[in-house]
């Protein structure tokens, strides 16, 4: 897949987790960049211009909520699919208001991230590179 997809940003303050969910995006032959925060996250959205964003919303620095608002306002980054992933209740409901692609609560599985990536790369916003 790699070469015919922009890659997936994903985004948590958590190492592991981004690790983790970098780790199995690329076994599964995806190309992944990972920052730590929210104001990370809106700089990489701009540089990278990727075919997903995959985001927590618990984070220091910049919150992910906000950081959804600031791409969604953005019309460089507003059509870029976004997955919200959080363990907090409150901000998984909250984030049933933002125009995103798709939620995943923590902890989350594995396969069930997957086929909510592979379903959201199909959103008709996504271009492959020129």
């Amino acid at each position: 897949m790699r070469g015919s997809v922009k890659p997936i940003l994903v985004v948590d303050d958590d190492a592991s987790i981004r690790g983790l969910i970098c780790e199995i995006l690329d076994t599964e032959g995806y190309e992944t960049h990972a920052v730590a925060n929210g104001r990370d996250t809106v700089t990489a959205a701009r540089e990278l211009q990727p075919a997903l964003i995959i985001m927590d919303l618990r984070m220091p620095v910049m919150d992910g909520v906000t950081a959804i608002r600031m791409l969604r306002a953005d019309p460089g980054t507003a059509g870029i699919p976004i997955i919200a992933l959080s363990a907090g209740f409150t901000l998984l409901t909250q984030a049933r208001t933002l125009p995103i692609e798709g939620i995943m609560p923590k902890p989350f599985e594995l396969d069930a991230l997957i086929a909510l990536v592979r379903r959201s790369l199909t959103v008709d916003t996504v271009v492959a590179p020129e």
